[in-house]
């Protein structure tokens, strides 16, 4: 009798030492070793993993210590084992298109390690820390850090005295100058088709923002949210303002009922824009001390009103970073990309025009058809000076001496942010047919 009962009891132990082997064990380690490859086929850093290990380590504690929450532990192992199959999805995705993909990109990749001095400091951010300096560094004080929540930096726009800097993060404008803590300039800041607010709120679309070219004041429209979103770019209710950031309280209006999505300056007072009329055709006014005027021609003279104003002062716009940033960047500082042979395409300065800077490998795009070097048309821009060339490739982003023709791998998410207006281009043409920022496109092609 003792002897069964004593079976039974070493039974009903190893039934027990199976199911926690299922439910426990099996669960946790297919957890883990999950987590592991989702997050590294993410490209998260090591830092990071292990951060999530722990949080990964506790869950697995309180899945432990909850006895009698069988729910519970149903639910965590079923979760456990839907994280490790996606993970090994991805990484196995991941292997194949590293296996299959045809490679493109840097020839012999390379990096080295340097530090830089550009001509003058300028504005640059690694994520959601905005600095200022003659070098991208990490380790550098911030002179703005965006919030934990929805605190990217959306846009950034220095002004073209570079002392100054306008950022949009989290729905509102911050100003940031050199040398000064950042304060707060607008809220309820968006885009033309706000989401986050009801029919008739006022709000600021962030896109229509410019610098004035004394850098002293800023540019943008007001408007309410209208009922369908199709009216919201050319609403009726906007109106141009101007902002003092040295008195932030001092709001101006400018110019009511502005249906516009292009404007500049013509001297200290002057702004000229497009205006969608009732008919739905685009034409040109501007807003003077006499009063807001059709543009009848544009010459050599000057800009000539309906209302027999001519304005003669050099018309003034910053750039808009496009898709075609990184070509005008490298056009401006005399770089540029041309084929060398059947697989290759080389990097070039003016100032050495036969010998290649780097040497990209170059595959056809499946997709779209063409060749691919790896170089994307957004993100790369020029330090001041024209030394250094920061470009966003297919290993990353890279900062390049065109000096030493070394290179090194920035942080990710690297942004250099400079104001290039017109002021900068002694023969800028402005037509009052053609999108503004198309005068910024280099004539040349520099990227392939």
């Amino acid at each position: 009798m003792t002897s069964n009962l004593a079976e039974k009891s070493l039974r009903r132990r190893r039934i027990w030492l199976w199911l926690a082997l299922l439910f426990l064990v099996l669960p946790t380690v297919v957890f883990l070793f999950g987590a592991f490859i989702f997050f590294r086929a993410m490209n998260v850093s090591s830092a990071s993993i292990y951060g999530y290990f722990a949080l990964a380590l506790l869950a697995a504690s309180i899945w432990m210590l909850a006895d009698k929450w069988r729910s519970l532990r149903i639910l965590f192992g079923a979760t456990a084992i839907v994280t490790g199959v996606m993970g090994l999805y991805l990484q196995g995705a991941k292997l194949y298109k590293d296996t299959f993909t045809p490679v493109f990109g840097i020839s012999n990749y390379e990096p080295s390690n340097f530090v830089e001095s550009a001509e003058f400091p300028f504005f640059y951010s690694i994520g959601k820390h905005l600095k200022y300096g003659s070098k991208i560094d990490e380790s550098a004080p911030d002179l703005f850090e965006g919030s934990w929540l929805n605190g990217d930096l959306l846009k950034v726009y220095p002004s073209p005295d570079n002392q100054a800097v306008a950022i949009v993060s989290n729905r509102k404008l911050y100003i940031a100058k050199v040398g000064r803590v950042p304060f707060l300039a607008l809220e309820n800041v968006d885009h033309y088709a706000p989401k986050k607010l009801s029919e008739g709120d006022i709000y600021f679309k962030w896109p229509t923002l410019q610098w004035h070219p004394n850098s002293r004041f800023i540019y943008i429209a007001k408007d309410k949210k209208q009922k369908i979103i199709s009216e919201q770019s050319f609403s009726k209710d906007a109106t141009l303002v101007r902002i003092d950031i040295e008195n932030i309280n001092a709001i101006t209006e400018l110019v009511a009922e502005f249906r516009s999505s292009n404007y500049f300056f013509v001297g200290s007072d002057n702004v000229c824009f497009n205006y969608e009329s009732d008919n739905g055709s685009i034409i040109w006014k501007c807003s003077t001390a006499n009063g807001i005027s059709p543009a009848r021609s544009l010459d050599s003279s000057g800009i000539h009103l309906d209302n027999g104003v001519v304005l003669t002062e050099r018309p003034f716009l910053s750039y808009e970073p496009d898709i075609y940033e990184t070509a005008v960047w490298m056009a401006r500082y005399g770089f540029s990309v041309r084929r060398l042979n059947e697989g290759q395409d080389g990097l070039f300065h003016k100032d050495a025009p036969k010998t290649p800077l780097l040497v990209f490998n170059t595959t056809i795009d499946q997709m779209k058809g063409g060749s691919v070097n790896g170089i994307r048309q957004s993100g790369g821009s020029v330090l001041p000076g024209g030394r250094y060339l920061l470009l966003d490739v297919s290993e990353g982003q890279i900062l390049l001496d065109r000096v030493s023709r070394l290179y090194r791998k920035l942080p990710k998410d690297t942004k250099v942010h400079r104001n290039l207006n017109s002021t900068h281009y002694k023969d800028f043409v402005f037509s009052l047919d053609n999108r503004l920022g198309d005068s910024f496109k280099p004539d040349t092609k520099v990227l392939p």
